[in-house]
């Protein structure tokens, strides 16, 4: 049995481009992880270009400044499931990637997209100085 949490680990410059899935994912997608990291991949829609160009948009997130953002969208409609994956993403610490993780709900929603930079987070005074010696 898998994890009800479903995990995706991609580039952080482009959310399209999956390094990693977990076997919850694949499951619900029915696919396998040769076919999910193939580069013409059809599980790539719903509007998970457009939670990848929010992000994006924002300057801060390839600074690092961003710690994680959270979103509610339509995700990729590939057995006509009509799901909504509420999700949050977040950096990985000087990999190029990013581990977006969440779960898929039945029940209507509307898009939105919130990024938190660490500047809105009370770090401990150690993870503190660990970032601030990042920049």
């Amino acid at each position: 049995m898998s994890s009800p949490t479903l995990k995706y680990l991609c580039k952080l410059d482009d959310f399209s481009v999956p390094r990693l899935v977990s076997k919850g994912l694949l499951q619900k997608l029915g696919v396998d992880l040769e076919e999910m990291l193939a580069a013409t991949s059809p599980f790539w829609g719903g509007d998970d270009q457009r939670v990848n160009d929010t992000v994006q948009g924002d300057p801060r997130w390839l600074k690092g400044e961003i710690a994680f953002f959270e979103a509610v969208h339509r995700a990729a409609d590939t057995h006509g499931s009509g799901l909504w994956w509420h999700s949050i993403g977040a950096p990985i610490a000087e990999t190029g990637s990013m581990l977006w993780e969440g779960i898929l709900d039945p029940a209507p929603n509307k898009f939105w997209v919130k990024l938190t930079p660490f500047s809105d987070i009370d770090l401990e005074p150690s993870a503190r100085s660990a970032h601030d010696e990042r920049r």
